[in-house]
């Protein structure tokens, strides 16, 4: 990492703006925070865990960890290790008819663009995408219920012990979907989030996320990108600016080898600290779907 510091923001208003809505769960961009927040979970962490409102479609179900693991030969100890010295381990690869089944299911259920505005089968979305008329750059399905396959991974035992390792604390909430990242045609628009520039993500105290490419991914289509080491390692004018803004300061205080793009073959898997800074190379040549996964 480079010595220079970033400039600081200017006057407490910025701050304010830069820690979002919910000012408490904003904290958890320091690293001393999230340390503190994880001894208290450990003393209160339940054996089931619920459904983040995002898959409202889960809202009354609980999920646990099953004794079976897709990952036979993944070892925790490595994950853990490579997870808190780089951000990420890409020890996780699911066996290609798992991710084949979970892509059928894709094709076949409804995604919503951001905001929930538009929703379609992923067909709809190419096919008016493709005859030039206005479409998203993202959609995502949260109804994965439906999935036996993408549900069985939530329950995975080696997912769920490398989260509680990780976490310090077992999750108490889940978060899944299906996304959906189209290649751009010139009528399309690019409204609300998108992925495509440096961030870092601040949902809460703590989490833990997971990554499987549903097709073989390359720099062309889609690839995921992370500054290594970045998840603990932020000037304070970093971590008092937004995730979107600091983004923006990588090139100047990263030095370039800590740059990864993740590319791999159908069912590849990663587990990453998304404190770290990360973004996806905008899709040309076809369009991405993964399955991504939350622990709280």
């Amino acid at each position: 990492m480079r010595s220079r510091w970033p400039p600081l923001p200017t006057g407490f208003d910025h701050v304010r703006k830069s820690l979002g809505k919910n000012h408490l769960k904003a904290f958890g961009r320091f690293r001393t925070v999230r340390r503190v927040y994880s001894h208290v979970r450990r003393l209160r962490s339940p054996a089931r865990m619920r459904f983040h409102p995002t898959n409202v479609e889960s809202k009354d179900l609980t999920i646990s960890a099953s004794s079976e693991t897709y990952f036979k030969e993944l070892s925790v100890d490595d994950c853990v290790r490579d997870l808190r010295l780089h951000g990420i381990s890409q020890a996780f690869c699911l066996p290609e008819p798992v991710a084949d089944n979970i892509l059928s299911y894709a094709q076949h259920a409804r995604f919503h663009a951001e905001g929930g505005c538009e929703s379609g089968l992923i067909a709809d979305f190419q096919q008016r995408r493709d005859s030039g008329l206005l479409t998203p750059a993202r959609a995502i399905c949260t109804d994965i219920a439906g999935s036996s396959e993408s549900i069985s991974i939530l329950r995975d035992c080696s997912i769920h012990q490398v989260a509680t390792r990780y976490l310090g604390y077992q999750p108490q909430i889940c978060e899944a979907y299906i996304e959906a990242l189209f290649r751009m045609a010139p009528a399309a628009h690019e409204a609300g989030y998108l992925p495509y520039d440096y961030h870092y993500d601040i949902p809460g105290f703590g989490f833990i996320a997971f990554f499987f490419y549903l097709h073989a991914v390359d720099e062309q289509n889609g690839a995921h990108v992370i500054i290594r080491q970045s998840h603990n390692n932020k000037r304070l004018g970093l971590l008092l600016r937004s995730g979107q803004s600091a983004g923006k300061l990588v090139p100047r205080y990263y030095d370039r080898d800590l740059e990864l793009t993740v590319t791999g073959p159908k069912g590849h898997g990663f587990a990453e600290d998304l404190y770290s800074f990360h973004k996806v190379r905008r899709p040309i040549r076809e369009d991405r779907i993964s399955l991504q996964i939350r622990y709280y």
